[in-house]
């Protein structure tokens, strides 16, 4: 009895080291994960100018699966996606124009992490109008949706949209005229309207062509030598007499523009004299038209009441130097100023 009693308790011992070792061999301990995400942002790319609504793709792998990704903006979260969309759309006009730098991170369930390159962008919706005004009299322009403004003589106006408006539209005028508003010689009129859309800025440069001129006039004498009539392509179909008197007060009188010929002659009487006295300007003799754009002439009579003597001096340096504004590079593209010719009226 004793025996037996000795045998059952072995056998239970040797079940307990049999059970005990079988479940220590056969536990499965879990592996870790330690491998990050990789991610990369495919689209836009680097230097890229953006505007309105854009597409950010990005492409991400793992060995397992991702839990969600990020993007950033500045180093600033603006999206954490956990359902693992691979695209995203940025509606950059509701952010202020300037530089971005983007990138993205990833993250699996494991909590590994992996980040993107940083990619350099540009948002720029703000869509400039510049408009120059290199004659000589100011130009009265009318901008569809921004209004009404006046252009002085060598100046320019500038106009910002918040974003570009696809198309832009602008009439404008402009004449010589006396002290008392009268129109003098002929007007000339601008109206564009142009498809601006996917570009940034437009540059406009409002000119007179090469067929015209600009006249200015000053009587420096000392007598009562007053000027009037004038009369411009005198002797010829385009004569135009201008019944506007010219005092002899040394002062820069802004006439008109008129067509400039080869054989264009310009006549002043001297108002009171008889028998008549006049001033008479030749083209090529006492001046030359240099037939280019934005021309004008200013001719001056110093003398006494005797005909034909006279001073005229050709695009005088009392004028700031007409040049074309050098747009400098912006946002890497250059902006070109076009030259849109007024249409005489």
């Amino acid at each position: 009895m004793l025996r037996i009693k000795v045998l059952f308790i072995l056998s239970l011992l040797c079940l307990s080291v049999f059970v005990l070792g079988c479940g220590e061999k056969n536990t499965v301990k879990p592996l870790t994960d330690k491998i990050a995400p990789t991610i990369a942002i495919t689209q836009p790319s680097p230097g890229d100018v953006l505007f309105g609504k854009v597409t950010i793709s990005i492409k991400v792998s793992d060995n397992q699966s991702i839990a969600y990704t990020q993007l950033y903006f500045n180093d600033a979260l603006v999206i954490s996606d956990s359902s693992f969309h691979n695209k995203f759309e940025w509606d950059t006009t509701v952010w202020d124009d300037g530089h971005y730098f983007i990138y993205a991170m990833a993250y699996d369930n494991s909590g590994n992490f992996g980040v993107s390159d940083t990619i350099a962008v540009e948002v720029h919706n703000q869509f400039v109008l510049k408009l120059y005004n290199f004659i000589f009299t100011p130009i009265e322009i009318d901008v569809v949706e921004q209004g009404q403004f006046t252009i002085n003589p060598f100046d320019s106006l500038e106009l910002t949209y918040d974003t570009n408006p696809d198309t832009i539209a602008f009439s404008a005028e402009t004449y010589g005229r006396n002290s008392e508003g009268v129109q003098l010689g002929s007007a000339f009129t601008w109206d564009v309207v142009e498809n601006v859309n996917g570009i940034f800025s437009r540059y406009y440069s409002l000119d007179i062509d090469s067929t015209w001129f600009f006249l200015y006039m000053k009587n420096t004498a000392t007598s009562y030598s007053y000027l009037f009539p004038v009369y411009i392509n005198y002797n010829s179909a385009y004569e135009i007499q201008e019944d506007i008197l010219i005092p002899p007060d040394n002062v820069l009188y802004s006439i008109g523009y008129y067509r400039a010929f080869s054989s264009t002659q310009i006549r002043a009487d001297i108002a009171g004299v008889e028998p008549i006295a006049y001033r008479l300007w030749k083209q090529g003799t006492d001046f030359t038209f240099p037939f280019t754009i934005n021309q004008y002439v200013l001719l001056k009579n110093s003398f006494l009441a005797k005909a034909n003597e006279h001073e005229i001096e050709l695009n005088s340096s009392i004028f700031p130097q007409r040049v074309i504004y050098q747009i400098p590079e912006k946002i890497s593209q250059t902006r070109q100023c076009l030259h849109i010719y007024g249409r005489a009226q």
